[in-house]
């Protein structure tokens, strides 16, 4: 590479272009521009079915080591329309298993189940699946105006935000009880949404709203009792961790990202995006390694590239994981955190789904 400063005056250049650097480039730079560091193994392209080039990408999920989940929605004239495929990865194969005019609401997710089953999470219904055959066995149609629900791992329990506010409810939608009301109106409405339920099903969080932006995280008991709420604002996810008392929660939305790590008991916070710079950021199923997306912007013509990194939470070392890319999104670990998954779309508009093997 060629030297960009006077040899004369090295240290001195390099400081003065550092800060006049713009900041989200700066933070970019001191993490990407890793001299030697390659992607840890070659990416491998899923299959996508005809035309599924030109369609979004709203959902990656894993059944197992080898078989992907992944929903498209929508096209040049079907923008409800949305697909579930799964993917066989020994043979290299797609295969269509659900399609439907559905709404994609808030965090369409696909749930399991401890007896084993897969709950897609809609913005209108819960359909249930058999994990194996992959088999459709029933639904729950979701009351009007729901925004953001989320099944109990057990099947047994609902958590879905309405027009009302934060209830709990049986899978069937019987002994329903409000947990949080939405109050205010126009400027001065709050209100919650994007539940989540604790892997052990003890405790759910949920995102309090407000006419612009969030005002923060608040957790509870499914009986409502041991309240507490977290300030921090722009909020679009949470993601509870395996001990069921911390929370890793942030938002990817904008130019500068927030991530931290909240412990429920006793209030503790951790700042996982000092940068503000790291997108889709996700922790492994052991909790031990964060993946994210660094984006990395040029000016004059302006373009922007991403490449995903795994950080070790422990030692803070990070590593490329990844082949660059325009757009970088729906990061998903495996099951046994060998290998990510995410999709990408092209600077002409075309998506594709990838796996990055990790060891």
């Amino acid at each position: 590479m060629k030297r960009r400063f006077p040899n004369r005056f090295p240290l001195l250049c390099l400081l003065l272009s550092v800060l006049l650097l713009p900041l989200s480039t700066t933070a970019c730079l001191s993490q990407t521009a890793q001299p030697g560091k390659q992607p840890i193994a070659p990416a491998i392209e899923i299959p996508l079915p005809p035309g599924g080039e030109r369609k979004g990408v709203f959902l990656i999920d894993w059944l197992d080591e080898g078989r992907l989940v992944f929903g498209l929605q929508g096209g040049a004239d079907q923008q409800s329309a949305i697909s579930l495929y799964v993917c066989d990865l020994e043979n290299k194969t797609s295969s269509l298993f659900y399609q439907a005019n559905d709404v994609v609401g808030y965090e369409t997710t696909i749930k399991h189940l401890r007896d084993g089953a897969l709950a897609f999470q809609c913005r209108e219904k819960i359909i249930f699946f058999n994990k194996e055959t992959l088999q459709k066995q029933r639904e729950i149609p979701l009351p009007p105006n729901t925004r953001g629900v989320d099944l109990s791992s057990d099947g047994r329990r609902l958590i879905f935000c309405d027009e009302q506010g934060l209830h709990v409810a049986d899978a069937d939608l019987s002994n329903r009880k409000l947990l949080v009301k939405r109050t205010g109106e126009n400027l001065r409405t709050k209100a919650p949404f994007r539940p989540k339920w604790s892997d052990d099903d003890s405790r759910l969080s949920y995102i309090l709203c407000l006419y612009e932006g969030t005002e923060g995280v608040g957790v509870m008991n499914p009986d409502g009792t041991g309240h507490r709420f977290f300030s921090l604002p722009d909020v679009s996810y949470t993601y509870w961790l395996n001990d069921n008392r911390q929370i890793l929660c942030g938002q990817s939305d904008y130019d500068q990202t927030t991530a931290q790590l909240i412990d429920t008991t006793s209030g503790n916070r951790t700042n996982m995006d000092i940068e503000r710079n790291k997108y889709e950021m996700k922790l492994d199923p052991a909790d031990k390694r964060v993946a994210y997306a660094l984006r990395f912007e040029r000016q004059e013509p302006y373009t922007h590239e991403m490449t995903l990194y795994v950080r070790d939470v422990k030692s803070d070392q990070a590593r490329i994981a990844s082949p660059t890319h325009y757009l970088l999104r729906n990061v998903t670990w495996s099951l046994s955190g060998r290998q990510l998954a995410y999709s990408t779309v092209s600077q002409k508009g075309d998506t594709k789904v990838w796996i990055q093997p990790l060891n």
